[in-house]
């Protein structure tokens, strides 16, 4: 009995002995991987500036950074008088958000509980957004802000930020559940309103008067010639005349269109018509003259102007525009979709265009959708820039825009969204040293060296057992 005693013991005292030499390893490798050299974290998505928090990769040979900051989700960026505005939430450890609006890296201080902002626009040379904000424990209220004036009882609208424009230097909301046009805060008009879109600063909208339909352009009144307002697809002015394009699907059956529809065309009081198409649609200007997208009788579309063809002859176009005097827009010809720019193919084949042309500093930026590889029916969405694809590492991405030459845009990723903006090309054989301490130790980490960097392993507070360009595993 006694040897089973000891024998009890002993085990005891070795299992002791080694909890403590465990509790002692533990303890040295959470503070030796606090003074690591560079570390970067493995992902897919790149490196992480620890001391900002705001992460920087490279892509296709430019660096991008994420404009994070202490904040959660950074989103809807607007260039406001040549500074960048966005909107940011921060988030508590119950995931109840609370969002700020930060102008050229400042936030605008907006006071209330439970802030939400949306739609932030600049109009002019003037922030607008929409500020909800809890007012007691059952109730929010809304406002909108413009500049330094607030309109109480308004929200966001349906179209989000294409609801809300500037007309005579006062802020037009539309929203579409209700049919209303609101002007500087009050209701333009008491009938219910379809509004179209902005053209040259003047919204133009339609609506039922004494059981007849009505257009206007601003607070003209326009003539249909005989057309219903409800197919009005498009609206151009060029030196003060209009253009007018209906489209008219081809219904089939049980309320299914069969393609292609019939476009048809009133500039300046008058029908366009040309025996050489059978559809016209797709307006716009081109050169201070009126041009079109045009469907020929073998099948084929075409942009014309001044009645000359000015492209050849493809299955499909669309978003037909012009650029620094150059015609610019999307074909296809059975493969999918590609850019042609002053009539020369300038990139890949794509699935399906997402977003119109932009030119950023000398480069044109697009969103595309990728052929969705089998059995997936949703491709991969990507930014086409400068001939090159960006944002792969996000899971979707939104709001492509010039920030001073610069591509910006918004990656989203597991539902989270950051805006990204181009920094500078890719810096070879830089050097850089860093001794920073990561937010979770006990995580897989990798120690890179840079170029010209032999780092030490035993720094100022202790000594590593991680020896470079090793993975290390703590469970």
């Amino acid at each position: 009995m006694n040897n089973r005693a000891l024998s009890k013991t002993w085990i005891l005292f070795i299992i002791v002995i080694l909890i403590g030499i465990g509790v002692l390893i533990r303890q040295h490798f959470k503070t030796a991987i606090g003074t690591l050299p560079e570390v970067e974290e493995i992902s897919e998505k790149g490196s992480s500036d620890i001391t900002s928090k705001n992460k920087t990769f490279v892509e296709n040979g430019i660096v991008f950074k994420e404009i994070r900051n202490s904040y959660d989700e950074t989103y809807s960026p607007a260039i406001i008088g040549g500074k960048l505005w966005y909107t940011a939430t921060e988030r508590d450890k119950y995931n109840r958000g609370r969002d700020h609006l930060i102008a050229d890296g400042k936030e605008v201080p907006i006071s209330g509980e439970d802030v939400r902002i949306e739609c932030l626009k600049a109009l002019g040379d003037k922030p607008a957004y929409f500020v909800s904000y809890r007012k007691s424990l059952s109730s929010f209220e809304d406002y909108l802000q413009y500049g330094d004036k607030k309109y109480k009882g308004l929200e966001c609208p349906e179209f989000r930020e294409n609801g809300v424009h500037l007309w005579d230097g006062k802020v037009l909301v539309y929203y579409r559940g209700k049919k209303k046009l609101i002007v500087d805060g009050k209701p333009y008009d008491s009938d219910k309103v379809f509004f179209v879109k902005m053209v040259e600063g003047k919204p133009v909208y339609y609506k039922d008067k004494d059981g007849k339909q009505e257009l206007f352009y601003g607070k003209k009144k326009i003539p249909l010639y005989g057309h219903d307002p409800d197919y009005l697809s498009d609206v151009v002015v060029i030196d003060g005349k209009i253009a007018l394009n209906f489209y008219y699907p081809i219904l089939c059956s049980s309320n299914t269109y069969c393609s292609p529809g019939s476009g048809k065309i009133i500039f300046n009081g008058k029908e366009i018509e040309d025996p050489r198409y059978e559809s016209m649609e797709h307006i716009f200007k081109y050169k201070n003259a009126l041009a079109y997208v045009a469907r020929t009788k073998s099948g084929d579309y075409v942009i014309v102007s001044n009645n000359v063809e000015i492209s050849p002859g493809h299955k499909e176009i669309e978003y037909p525009q012009e650029i620094d005097g150059k015609l610019v827009y999307f074909a296809n010809d059975g493969k999918g979709y590609s850019l042609y720019y002053d009539n020369k193919r300038k990139s890949n084949y794509y699935y399906l265009i997402m977003s119109n042309v932009v030119k950023i500093g000398d480069q044109l930026a697009f969103i595309a959708l990728k052929e969705p590889p089998p059995p997936r029916e949703w491709g991969e969405k990507v930014i086409v820039y400068g001939g090159k694809e960006f944002g792969k590492q996000y899971d979707t991405i939104a709001n492509l825009l010039d920030y001073n030459g610069r591509l910006m845009y918004e990656g989203i990723k597991n539902y989270k969204r950051v805006i990204v903006l181009e920094t500078t090309k890719e810096e070879k054989n830089k050097t850089k040293i860093t001794a920073h301490p990561i937010e979770r130790p006990f995580k897989a980490v990798v120690v890179t060296a840079n170029v010209g960097h032999i780092p030490k392993s035993c720094l100022n507070t202790g000594c590593s057992f991680q020896r470079p360009f090793m993975k290390l595993f703590i469970f």
